[in-house]
């Protein structure tokens, strides 16, 4: 089985959890960044994973248009979507406003696997609103971080529809 993770990133986080999907992936798995994908990459692999990050509430808009382009072929084919985002409260909503109420219905699986606060990552613009997200997440009584339990979900999940 031969799958492919398409992700698109800010401060890297994305990229660190397709890294994360990809090590526990069984079969051959392959991370393309969105700025490398081409819509051939979808039928060149037989599951596809495609995931961003939410920031001040909405997803790279090179993953939502390559989304969008894509939206006919991806109904087609075996797929999974993820994002990296800081609301737990919010996830479902990230993914039908980020990918579209029937590219989400039409997932095989869809998750959100929380996130992280690097500061030292991203753009100037991007690295100084991550310093203020800092200061109010210190005013909290927990730390964002990556949902290792729901990564594992996810790729048991597709690790068992490899199997059959």
């Amino acid at each position: 089985m031969k799958t492919a993770i398409i992700y698109g990133t800010t401060t890297g986080t994305s990229r660190k959890i397709a890294k994360i999907i990809a090590s526990k992936l069984k079969g051959e798995v392959i991370t393309i960044p969105i700025s490398k994908a081409k819509d051939a990459c979808l039928l060149k692999y037989d599951f596809i994973i495609i995931g961003g990050s939410i920031h001040s509430g909405r997803i790279q808009s090179s993953i939502k248009s390559y989304v969008s382009r894509n939206s006919k072929t991806l109904k087609g084919i075996n797929y999974g979507l993820y994002l990296s985002c800081l609301s737990e409260t919010k996830g479902e909503k990230y993914l039908m406003n980020s990918f579209g109420e029937d590219i989400v219905e039409a997932a095989f699986i869809a998750d959100t696997f929380g996130g992280e606060l690097n500061p030292n990552e991203g753009s100037y613009i991007t690295r100084q609103k991550t310093k203020r997200i800092i200061k109010k997440w210190k005013n909290k009584d927990r730390i964002p971080e990556i949902k290792m339990e729901r990564i594992e979900h996810f790729t048991n999940e597709i690790n068992n529809k490899i199997k059959k």
